[in-house]
Parts: structure tokens; sequence; C-alpha cells
């Protein structure tokens, strides 16, 4: 849109391109080896409101939502959602839908926990929303990062499990550590 002002200069407003689900930006391919996928420098400044009333997991809009939009296709059945602070104000909250954009949307994550989230039960090959916004308004820039979950580790089963040997004096001798 251009506007006027009363010196007779125009001012030309170039609109966000992810403000509407419609026109979500889109994640490349998550790869399924543990790694991020980053989009860098997300900015929610001159974003609007989507006017998106979620059902599911939250039912409401908390906040002040001048959203801006992400979609990824699945690569696995979970995922990890990270944000890294660049700047701006720090209050995000997060919402992931699992149905196509419309007014009304299926919220499977709400978080506000400013650091994203854990996405569980993805249908892999099926496109899915992210809504990201300052909670108080205002601008916040961030780089968002979608990877799979990182591998179990080798003992994470019965016939993995690593063998101890105990100690005869008590005294926890070669002791084995792990996570």
């Amino acid at each position: 849109p251009t506007t006027s002002n009363p010196t007779g200069t125009r001012t030309i407003v170039t609109p966000i391109m992810n403000d509407e689900c419609a026109t979500a930006t889109a994640f490349p391919i998550i790869p399924t080896d543990g790694n991020c996928v980053t989009l860098s420098n997300q900015s929610t400044a001159g974003a609007t409101n989507s006017n998106v009333t979620p059902t599911g997991s939250c039912t409401s809009n908390s906040g002040t939502p001048n959203d801006v939009w992400f979609s990824f296709v699945a690569s696995a059945t979970s995922l990890i959602l990270q944000y890294t602070y660049v700047s701006g104000v720090t209050d995000i909250y997060t919402q992931v839908f699992s149905s196509a954009c419309s007014p009304t949307m299926t919220s499977i994550l709400c978080t506000d926990t400013d650091a994203g989230g854990t996405l569980n039960g993805l249908t892999i090959g099926n496109t899915y929303y992210i809504k990201m916004y300052a909670y108080f308004g205002g601008t916040t820039v961030q780089n968002v990062c979608l990877k799979t979950l990182p591998p179990p580790p080798a003992n994470n089963d019965c016939l993995g499990a690593v063998s101890l040997t105990p100690s005869v004096d008590l005294t926890c001798a070669g002791v084995t550590s792990g996570t």
C-alpha cells in the first residue's frame, strides 16, 4: 500500500510475507539425523493478527498475537522446535497446527516457554503450521530450528544393556556412568 503525507511524498510499506497462514514461510526438508534446519532472523516487525481461533491443545490466542507463520513437512513422528533469541522482545508464544489454514485450526502445541517445544504424534509427509508472536506485542527476531530427536543410546533396550561389575568392597570402584 501507498500512503501520502502532508509534504506530498509517498511512503511505500512493504508487507511482511509470512503474516498469514496461507503465506507461511516453508522450512526446507528437515534432516533425520538430529541436525537443525534453521530459518534465521525471523521477525514479527509489521505483523498483524491473523484472527485464527485455535481448537485442540490451546483454545485461545493469549497475549497480542501479531503473528508470523511457518510451515513444515514432518520427516519424523516427533520433532523438536527451538527458538534462539536474536533481538527485540523476549516473551515468545508458539502454536503449532495440524490442520490446513482456516479461521479455525487444530492446535497440537501451545507454549509460552520462549524456547519452543517437542512435537509428538506427527504424521510423516503431512504439512504443519507454526504461529509465532511476542506475547505482549512488539517486535522479536528469532532463529527458528526444527530437528528430529537424537537417536537412542546403544543400551536403550535389554539386548544392548551395559554389563556392570559389582564392587566387593562397596567403594563403587570402576563406576560406569551414562545418560
